[in-house]
């Protein structure tokens, strides 16, 4: 009688440290899950508040042909200040990566891309030359200052007319 006392005590014990390091587990999961979801939210946030419209004439975008030399006008649409930087943004004309010459600037003189600024950035392409009128693909990469340590992205594509 001591003996089917003691091994049911015993599995008594084990079935309860089982079920412990088991619910350790689950809620580590659960706490790694929850991470997963907050950082997910709080790139979204960034997404949505990162936002870049081509400013100006659409239908009159600077262009000279000889050099394939394209002069744009973005504004920042969004409510975070964007990254100005050339390298931590990508443009194409009619699908080909346009090779930023000196430095984007601020048209106002501010320091940073913040909201409502215009940035103008002139480029040049080495793809197939353009002709005045010709109607082209202009496409627009732009990622924002850190929000809450997550860099938001936005991407416009929008068809332009070009004024050689």
């Amino acid at each position: 009688m001591g003996d089917g006392g003691t091994s049911s005590m015993i599995m008594l014990v084990t079935a309860l440290v089982i079920s412990s390091i088991s619910s350790v587990v689950l809620i580590n999961s659960w706490s790694g899950i929850a991470d997963v979801i907050e950082e997910q939210g709080r790139k979204a946030e960034a997404d949505s508040a990162t936002d870049v419209s081509l400013a100006g004439d659409t239908t009159n975008v600077g262009y000279v042909t000889g050099t394939s030399r394209i002069t744009l006008y973005f504004q920042n649409t969004g409510t975070t200040t964007l990254d100005k930087d050339k390298t931590d943004m990508a443009i194409y004309v009619a699908g080909v990566a346009v090779s930023i010459t000196g430095t984007p600037a601020v048209v106002s003189g501010a320091a940073e891309w913040y909201e409502g600024e215009l940035l103008e950035v002139v480029g040049t392409h080495t793809g197939t030359a353009h002709a005045n009128d010709d109607e082209v693909m202009i496409s627009l990469t732009v990622r924002s200052h850190p929000i809450n340590g997550v860099i938001g992205g936005d991407t416009l594509n929008e068809v332009v007319r070009l004024d050689a």
